[in-house]
């Protein structure tokens, strides 16, 4: 219906004569609890502004009726409701609750499910519609990141919110799992009856993962950067035209500690690390000649596994676990390389545990 600041009332009796006492409440209608109270002596008044506010002077929300009670002289007493209609003081406030702090869905019965918890804070009309989207990560590579509108995984509602936790088993609506060592922003957002809609934004964090392929332990990390043509982390100081900005270098040093606390909970392995190129032509010039594109991909991405290697030893990994070092190049993509959006989940470190001979 159309918003007003007040809902007025217009009273009228058949009999006006004679009139002891006169009373008229507002009444919530779920509760049948009355939030505003007028009694008054002699003649009816013709009507009453409501501005939404209870006895005590706070504006309430919900579904209400107006009620009018008639004493007269002769011990008559009449009564009369008037027509439900909803007040609300402004937009739902709402929560959206993640746990845990680290998402990892790999099976390994640890944090395998993301716990999303979702409310209403405040008293509100009822709801038309509810949805929880999570969107596509972005590449971590880009200095100035606006948080994507691309939806990767959405549950939606009618009516009221789900008091009971949602499950998510980090698979998108197209069933693709999450990436590892990567942020997802997600927006919970309402609508209700009347229009008024409220929002709420975060993340949700995804550990690294230790995922079952083909056999084998595996975990596929997107989120080490390199310089272009290069297999360090040169920061702009240094290199002003190639180097790479310090909070990249900083979540590329945060995101190996993290691999070599993992790889370490895994003692009884031994490690291969494999490089991957976003590739760009997909003919095996560029995986193997340099060119137009840059540095051949293959050589590129066997020399950045080896820096890896030589960074995993600095936090902690035994040397003798880590074996052979591969450049895969753009030879096994995991997505569209034409695709502006995802391509660089190309890009990638890939890290194979093998049970070793060695260690029980």
């Amino acid at each position: 219906g159309n918003k007003t600041k007040s809902q007025t009332f217009t009273l009228s009796a058949s009999v006006t004569k004679d009139i002891d006492t006169w009373t008229f409440s507002i009444v919530n209608t779920e509760n049948k609890k009355v939030v505003y109270t007028k009694n008054e002596s002699g003649a009816l008044q013709p009507s009453i502004n409501w501005d939404g506010k209870n006895s005590n002077g706070t504006f309430v929300d919900g579904v209400f009726s107006g009620t009018l009670t008639i004493n007269y002289l002769n011990g008559t007493k009449v009564s009369t409701e008037s027509p439900a209609f909803l007040c609300s003081s402004g937009s739902p406030k709402i929560s959206a609750k993640i746990k845990p702090d680290f998402f990892s869905p790999d099976n390994d019965g640890k944090d395998d499910e993301c716990i999303i918890n979702l409310s209403v804070l405040s008293p509100s009309l009822p709801l038309e519609s509810w949805k929880f989207e999570v969107f596509e990560t972005q590449d971590p590579s880009a200095v100035q990141k606006e948080r994507s509108n691309i939806p990767f995984w959405t549950i939606s509602g009618k009516s009221q919110v789900t008091s009971e936790p949602i499950l998510w088993d980090g698979k998108s609506n197209k069933q693709e799992l999450v990436q590892s060592a990567m942020d997802y922003p997600f927006k919970f957002s309402v609508t209700d009856v009347e229009g008024q809609k409220a929002e709420v934004e975060g993340t949700i964090y995804v550990d690294v993962l230790v995922i079952v392929e083909d056999g084998r332990l595996k975990m596929q990390v997107p989120t080490i950067i390199f310089r272009a043509d290069h297999a360090d982390f040169v920061s702009k100081k240094d290199d002003p035209s190639q180097g790479l900005e310090q909070s990249i270098i900083d979540n590329n040093m945060r995101w190996l500690k993290r691999i070599a606390t993992v790889l370490n909970k895994f003692k009884e392995y031994k490690v291969a690390i494999e490089g991957h190129a976003n590739s760009i032509t997909k003919t095996e010039a560029e995986e193997n000649q340099n060119g137009s594109w840059g540095l051949a991909a293959k050589p590129l991405s066997k020399s950045r596994a080896d820096f890896v290697k030589t960074q995993l030893v600095k936090f902690g990994v035994k040397e003798d676990r880590l074996l052979e070092t591969k450049g895969m190049g753009g030879s096994k993509l995991v997505a569209d390389n034409k695709d502006p959006n995802t391509r660089w989940k190309n890009r990638r470190v890939e890290f194979i545990l093998d049970r070793g001979q060695t260690g029980n």
